[in-house]
């Protein structure tokens, strides 16, 4: 079995998941969703085990745009339970969050970069 590295994208290409974000229907969760991947180098199934308050587990990096999205994450949703949570209000499932990543991933290719 082959093992998959993970791209290493530039700023620009990080901007333009951050701007899919926010033109979803979840802009503020997938925002997040980005920065936990590019900023703190979590992956699919970390970013989905992470909970607002409680347990033990790996401690996040925090970068300034980071804390900055996780306040305004924690002032939108309930502040117990998981911090990327479903449409249906239950934690993601890590391969939804796969599935998000190649949507956008997809979606770059097709919209213009516009801030």
């Amino acid at each position: 079995m082959a093992i998959r590295r993970a791209k290493i994208l530039s700023d620009a290409e990080i901007d333009a998941l951050r701007v899919f974000a926010w033109n979803s229907r979840k802009p503020l969760r997938n925002d997040v969703m980005v920065l936990l991947s590019v900023k703190a180098g979590l992956r699919a199934k970390e970013i989905a085990a992470l909970a607002s308050k409680g347990g033990r587990g790996r401690i996040v990096p925090t970068h300034p745009d980071l804390v900055t999205a996780l306040h305004a994450l924690a002032a939108d949703v309930d502040t117990h339970g998981p911090v990327i949570a479903s449409e249906r209000g239950g934690p993601m499932l890590p391969v939804n969050i796969v599935h998000w990543f190649a949507r956008a991933c997809r979606a770059r290719h097709e919209l213009p970069l516009i801030y």
